[in-house]
């Protein structure tokens, strides 16, 4: 019992730089104006991750502009 409390603890620890570094990622684009829907979909395609949202709470459609030519993932969101 306490060997797998010590790998379940050693494991979590070990995750943590990994959460840390997903919102680190510089995110690219190109342009001035783009949706909330494209910028989440170049997210998911340049981070590998998934966006989710309820479309009945974001506007998925409204422009973001100015756009930063390249930004961090935690910045982005923020943004948006």
């Amino acid at each position: 019992m306490r060997k797998t409390i010590r790998i379940l603890l050693l494991l979590s620890l070990l995750s943590l730089p990994f959460s840390s570094y997903a919102q680190n990622q510089k995110i690219k684009f190109s342009g001035n104006t783009i949706t909330v829907q494209a910028a989440f979909e170049q997210i998911e395609k340049q981070a590998g991750l998934s966006v989710a949202y309820d479309s009945k709470i974001i506007d998925i459609k409204k422009l973001i502009s100015p756009l930063p030519a390249e930004a961090t993932l935690s910045e982005l969101m923020t943004l948006l």
